[in-house]
């Protein structure tokens, strides 16, 4: 038993050794003998180098396994005996971290920690405070191959860790084998934060990674991208360490509009999320990245390289785009977050700034991204010839701060927002042209995808999959509920949605509407004739409304619009709650119903549509 003792941890050391007395007493397992080594380090030398002297002399000593445990722990009374079944078969053997306060009450399982763990893997894409702890066993003679690096304040341990887990079996039981007690730690001359671990943890694995090649497959829609991992805790590489796109949604969205071999321009680029998942996923014909940090940019070529994908259909440019040619300077990397990194304009910076316009003044262009961390406005002016010319949608990450030009600019040159991602500090933004150049969308990527449900639909059954009349008696709870049906041209009626039956009919659709009996809890019903409705008869239609109370099924958003041939209209539930606003209706209740016209479509468009229901 190795316990270094740190700077006021004498005390506490005692207890450590009482917690070991005491497991013994419970059962040594397949141990014949267990000696307790109180390393002292009182001057604060580093208990790494604390460790690694237990180690040495316990080797001396003729020691087999070795358990680390910290002085301000104590071990779990059953841990000899937990890990005797584990010992013939690894080489280390870790518990699951429980924890307990200052005052020694009942130890608690650490919440959201991963475990078991049976592989490297599920070390790297985690979180480090949720996957290991010190406490472990260890083959003696592999602690004393694996030293603790001794110039390291804190974050050796993982370094020790990684070493060990990525040569030899190691496992991390869901049983404990020692209590972490918190608010004990030593505050000699190494000691560090929480903070400054964290810092150090995150280099460790990015010198890890460096060092051990690590590539990550991800499947999607068939389709296959492999990316180079520089840190797998960086907050983008964590996503793709988990076999995940950053910003899948955002991603998912450009292929409804996109068209087929589209021709791309990533501005801000990183390591590759946004351009291998286009040029693997999207099949792109062309695209051009620009990213002014040189470590990124290596890690991207290294990205279309490990991929196959032709040199003739991307080129990485070591530049940042801006509103004109200028220098700057790294003003802000943070290895734990590498997409964040910021630039600061400087006459002597030695990272060139250029405009789109200069770079591309003729290029065909289908879509622009940029994501520069506050700059977005200043590369849209830089690009103002190219978007004027090409008219490409523009997917834009805009900083909370640049929101109020950010929309005059979008006014002003021609665009409408056609969806929005909200983050904390920023949003992405996918811009469409209001003019759309002829036959943009017609033979997008996944527009033109037929779809078949999963099961077969009953007769009469909508393409909802269930049965509209079964789901409308539910709901209603003894009133009635009277569907519109029809349009302007052929008539509406108002049918009994149980029954079927018609019971008022003509083209004067505020005569039809006072079939509805408010004062009897009339419901009114629009399910299917929404998708028919043009905007001037939908407004008409809520403002002559009887003060009845009015539900809204089917209401899918607008990316179906382009995802489905005919003409059928689907509005977002924000555009059918502000019509009813406006004319003193209120949204009471709000309800996601299956879909299964969706399910052929990718899985990740949302097979739900919503149900409202609104009262004057």
């Amino acid at each position: 038993m190795v316990i270094p003792v740190g700077p006021g941890h004498e005390a506490l050391a005692q207890r450590a050794r009482l917690s070991v007395h005491r497991a013994m007493a419970s059962g040594m397992g397949r141990f014949s003998a267990v000696d307790v080594l109180c390393q002292d380090d009182t001057a604060g030398q580093g208990r790494s180098r604390a460790r690694n002297l237990a180690v040495a002399q316990a080797v001396a000593q003729g020691a087999d396994w070795l358990f680390f445990l910290d002085a301000d722990d104590r071990m779990d009374e059953q841990a000899f005996a937990r890990v005797s079944g584990y010992l013939d078969g690894y080489d280390a053997v870790w518990g699951a971290i429980h924890e307990c306060g200052p005052d020694d009450g009942p130890p608690i399982c650490r919440p959201n920690q991963v475990m078991p763990i049976n592989g490297l893997e599920d070390i790297l894409k985690n979180d480090p405070f949720l996957t290991l702890q010190m406490g472990h066993f260890v083959r003696a003679q592999l602690a004393l191959d694996h030293p603790f690096d001794e110039q390291m304040d804190c974050g050796e341990d993982f370094k020790y860790y990684l070493a060990l887990w990525s040569r030899y079996g190691c496992i991390k039981l869901e049983e404990p084998l020692f209590c972490n007690v918190r608010g004990r730690s030593s505050s000699g001359p190494r000691s560090a934060s929480g903070e400054q671990w964290r810092k150090a943890v995150h280099d460790v694995f990015a010198r890890f990674c460096t060092e051990n090649d690590v590539v990550v497959d991800i499947d999607f829609a068939g389709k296959n991208a492999k990316f180079q991992l520089s840190n797998t805790l960086d907050h983008i590489q964590n996503y793709l360490a988990n076999e995940m796109f950053f910003e899948a949604r955002e991603l998912i969205e450009t292929l409804y509009v996109l068209p087929q071999r589209p021709r791309i321009i990533d501005v801000g680029s990183n390591i590759g999320n946004h351009a291998i998942f286009w040029s693997c996923i999207a099949d792109a014909a062309r695209i051009d990245c620009f990213e002014p940090v040189e470590t990124n940019a290596i890690q991207l070529r290294r990205n279309f390289e490990i991929n196959g994908i032709a040199s003739s259909r991307y080129q990485v440019h070591e530049l940042g785009m801006g509103d004109r040619p200028c220098t700057a300077e790294l003003a802000h990397f943070d290895i734990a977050n590498q997409g964040a990194s910021r630039l600061s304009l400087a006459e002597q910076g030695a990272i060139r700034i250029d405009t789109l316009d200069r770079c591309f003044p003729e290029a065909a262009v289908d879509l622009l991204k940029i994501d520069v961390e506050g700059m977005e406005l200043e590369a849209l002016e830089g690009g103002r010839q190219l978007i004027r010319q090409q008219r490409p949608l523009i997917l834009v990450e805009v900083s909370n701060a640049n929101k109020g030009r950010f929309f005059s600019w979008v006014g002003d040159n021609g665009y409408r927002v056609h969806r929005v991602f909200e983050q904390v500090h920023a949003s992405n933004y996918l811009l469409c042209p209001l003019v759309g150049r002829p036959g943009f969308y017609r033979h997008g990527a996944v527009a033109t995808k037929q779809w078949l449900p999963k099961t077969p639909l009953a007769p009469q059954q909508a393409q909802s999959g269930w049965a509209l009349a079964d789901f409308v008696q539910g709901q209603a709870q003894g009133r009635r509920v009277l569907e519109l049906k029809g349009d302007a041209r052929m008539g509406w009626r108002l049918v009994e949605a149980v029954s079927g039956q018609t019971l008022q009919q003509g083209h004067d659709l505020p005569q039809v509407l006072q079939a509805l009996n408010a004062a009897a809890g009339d419901c009114l019903l629009l399910a299917e004739v929404l998708q028919t409705l043009g905007d001037g008869v939908l407004e008409r239609l809520w403002a002559e409304m009887p003060a009845v109370q009015v539900w809204l099924q089917g209401v899918m958003d607008a990316r179906w619009n382009m995802a489905f041939e005919g003409e059928r209209i689907y509005r977002d539930a924000e555009h059918h709650i502000r019509l009813a606003n406006a004319q003193g209706f209120r949204l009471v209740k709000y309800q996601k119903t299956p879909h299964k016209a969706a399910f052929g479509m990718d899985h990740q468009l949302g097979n739900e549509e919503n149900f409202l229901a609104f009262s004057r």
